[in-house]
């Protein structure tokens, strides 16, 4: 018995418009890939700093070493030329330049992570609440209440209808989640049944709520 080839691209095809192949899915395929990229790096740098400081570096400190430093820089490779792609695509000019501010917001985000890690006092005030200094909250906050308004402002701006549409959906989720949460919250917190309400991890949450409706309304 013979293969029937109509049968075999039309198989083809259909993998090809599965989720993977989405614009939804390359991008979080990517997103993924430049995530573990970036805990490798960070873990071939800690490495480094640690050799360093203590001026020697054991046999299984050069192999975590230079397969952290290889499997990041290849993973980072590959997401950077999934981004190309997706960019590459043919697009209007508000969706250009929505992409555009996109990015943007994406480095801004890790300048504050990176600012965030080195200008704390005890830690990283996001993961051990450590306190952070005087010089660089006043530029943070600077950066949260001009600089990223502008941003969101600008994106808004270069939306369609469609995406406009997800993007407001998102938001109104969202509101509703931090009004839930933050109330059930402060409710239980009254009675002493849990912590001290976090702000920043309910903060976290709502734009993570926000984000994946965003995602899905967009994308699906």
């Amino acid at each position: 018995m013979t293969a029937n080839p109509d049968a075999t691209l039309e198989g083809s095809g259909a993998e090809r418009s599965g989720f993977l192949h989405s614009s939804l899915g390359r991008a979080i395929v990517a997103t993924l890939f430049g995530l573990v990229a970036l805990f490798l790096l960070g873990v071939a740098t800690g490495v480094s700093i640690a050799a360093i400081e203590r001026g020697s570096l054991s046999t299984k400190g050069v192999v975590a070493l230079i397969i952290s430093a290889v499997v990041g820089l290849v993973m980072a490779s590959f997401a950077y030329g999934r981004i190309r792609a997706i960019m590459r695509e043919p697009v209007g000019k508000r969706t250009k330049r929505a992409r555009t501010l996109t990015i943007a917001s994406v480095l801004l985000g890790i300048g504050i992570g990176l600012a965030l890690s080195l200008g704390g006092r005890d830690g990283n005030p996001m993961i051990d609440g450590g306190a952070l200094t005087p010089e660089i909250a006043i530029i943070l906050a600077l950066v949260a209440v001009i600089a990223v308004p502008m941003l969101t402002w600008g994106w808004w701006r270069a939306l369609d209808e469609h995406e406009a549409g997800a993007y407001s959906d998102g938001a109104l989720i969202a509101l509703n989640f931090y009004a839930s949460i933050t109330a059930a919250w402060w409710l239980l917190e009254r009675a002493s049944m849990i912590e001290p309400i976090q702000p920043m991890t309910i903060f976290l949450l709502t734009l993570g709520v926000w984000s994946a409706v965003w995602a899905w309304k967009r994308y699906r």
